[in-house]
């Protein structure tokens, strides 16, 4: 149990280095949500945009509570949710500290550009999600065309405001798929050609994986599935340059 490691820690060492990291992380987490507790406004601001070219009705707001207790809910979990992103490099920074001691440069480098690379997909897909995909969905399901000209739209204010980070959320993680598919061929786990050979399977899953869980329009599904599949296949090319997957 007191054994050293490669790194000269024994592992009740590691033990406790783990546990005061995570202990760090709990408080870092919860300092952040004080912080985003002043940053809420703004947040909500910025989250109901979609909705903001919506038709108003009596009263002109954009969004509405349905109960007493809803702003309380929504403040917190937004909180929590803004807490966490803002700190969430710190979060990383801290599991490094605890990984890296243990790995090889090689396996060091990998995760350095895999990170690297992923910061810039999520950049890129809350950009395109909020500012393009979100906008036009909006304006359909409240379109013309599902909606009676009779018919004003009064939209909730918690389910919509998590309707909005959801989205959001759903792309970003979508996103990360060109980031998989080099890690599986850098680590060999899947060959290159092969992927080249089943890519029209790939290409139906994709399309498929986007109509479930994107709203319920052919906009959301396409916007997201086009992208996807123009990614896959940089992603290839990307690999048959560095040798990835040979």
């Amino acid at each position: 149990m007191t054994d050293r490691t490669e790194g000269g820690m024994t592992f009740l060492g590691h033990i406790e280095e783990l546990r005061r990291l995570v202990i760090i992380s709990l408080s870092v987490l919860i300092v952040g949500m004080i912080g985003a507790f002043y940053l809420y406004e703004a947040a909500v601001a910025l989250l109901s945009r979609p909705f903001a070219s919506l038709p108003k009705i009596a009263g002109g707001e954009d969004l509405y509570v349905t109960s007493i207790l809803e702003g309380f809910v929504v403040k917190i979990k937004l909180s929590f949710f803004l807490g966490l992103i803002l700190t969430f490099p710190i979060h990383v920074y801290l599991i490094l500290r605890f990984l890296f001691p243990a790995l090889k440069f090689k396996e060091k480098r990998i995760i350095l550009y895999t990170l690297a690379s992923s910061f810039v997909l999520i950049i890129i897909s809350i950009y395109y999600s909020y500012g393009t995909i979100l906008p036009l969905s909006v304006k359909f399901l409240t379109g013309k065309g599902f909606l009676p000209q009779n018919v004003g739209v009064l939209l909730g204010y918690g389910g919509n405001i998590f309707f909005v980070m959801q989205f959001i959320l759903i792309a970003l993680v979508l996103f990360q798929f060109p980031i998989v598919l080099e890690l599986l061929m850098v680590m060999n786990v899947m060959k290159r050609a092969t992927m080249l050979k089943w890519s029209r399977y790939i290409v139906i899953a994709i399309c498929v994986v986007a109509a479930v869980i994107t709203p319920p329009d052919p906009i959301s599904m396409v916007s997201i599935a086009v992208p996807l599949i123009a990614m896959f296949y940089l992603t290839l090319v990307i690999a048959k340059i560095f040798k990835f997957g040979e």
